[in-house]
């Protein structure tokens, strides 16, 4: 169901994009203390959105905290 729990994320890239980079290594962190914090799991797969635009894909590896 689109636009019904919508979350926004901190995403903190563990140095600065070069030029045709294509994977990224970052942190990314829920700015809302009640988010889906069990949806941030190793393994797990996601999109980064903006509106309902897929801006790109993920895994998360660890979980740290």
């Amino acid at each position: 169901m689109w636009g019904k729990e919508l979350w926004t994320l901190f995403v903190e890239l563990d140095k600065a994009p070069e030029h045709n980079q294509t994977v990224y290594l970052a942190k990314i962190f829920f700015l809302a203390p009640n988010a889906p914090y069990h949806f941030l799991q190793p393994s797990q797969k996601f999109d980064l959105c903006v509106g309902s635009m897929v801006m790109a894909h993920g895994v998360v590896t660890e979980v740290l905290k």
